[in-house]
């Protein structure tokens, strides 16, 4: 067993589910969000935390359209989920 505290899968990996009985353990486990419909569904799911985005143009997602911020104050106003935003932020 590899000594993490959490994993983190895509849409085209694992359900959330899955990942849990695949680990064997009580992970953190957290899932790629890329809209409203897909956050919703992750915390249907089972996932304790969701990453949110491209939230602007990045190199890293170039088949993914940016999201923008309104999109993030609607995913929090209607998941209750910690949101770690991705893509295309500068700090």
């Amino acid at each position: 067993k590899v000594p993490v505290e959490g994993v983190h899968v895509g849409q085209s990996d694992d359900l959330i589910d899955v990942a849990r009985k695949k680990t064997g353990r009580n992970l953190f486990i957290g899932k790629s969000t890329h809209n409203f419909e897909q956050a919703l569904a992750a915390q249907h799911e089972g996932a304790d935390y969701i990453g949110f985005g491209p939230i602007f143009a990045t190199p890293t997602k170039p088949d993914y359209q940016p999201i923008g911020l309104k999109q993030i104050e609607s995913v929090h106003r209607n998941v209750a989920l910690p949101i770690f935003c991705i893509g295309g932020i500068k700090i």
